[in-house]
């Protein structure tokens, strides 16, 4: 997961470690200027506390996740083949009337 604002960036990565279990690292980052405030620490403690809770809401997502990949039905490759397309294609239109009114 990947959110950017004016003030942080915040990524969470989620690796799976077999059928059952997955590592979850967690990075945020912050312009140089606030990184050098020397209260850093507690400005900060408000975004752990909001990023915190929202890896908590994604835990029964990884869970269902860990689980399907544990099915004897499950198969490598595209999750939906039908409408991954759909959504390339819909990113390049996006992209280039982007790029027109740049």
């Amino acid at each position: 997961t990947f959110a950017a604002g004016m003030d942080v960036l915040w990524i969470y990565e989620a690796y799976p470690l077999g059928a059952d279990c997955c590592q979850v690292y967690q990075s945020i980052c912050v312009p140089p200027e606030t990184a050098a405030l020397p209260d850093l620490e507690e400005k900060i403690a408000a975004y752990y506390q909001r990023f915190d809770a929202g890896i908590e809401e994604d835990v029964p997502a990884l869970v269902n996740q860990q689980r399907g990949l544990a099915s004897s039905d499950a198969r490598q490759g595209r999750f939906q083949p039908h409408l991954e397309a759909n959504v390339a294609s819909f990113a390049r239109w996006y992209a280039d009337q982007w790029l027109r009114q740049s």
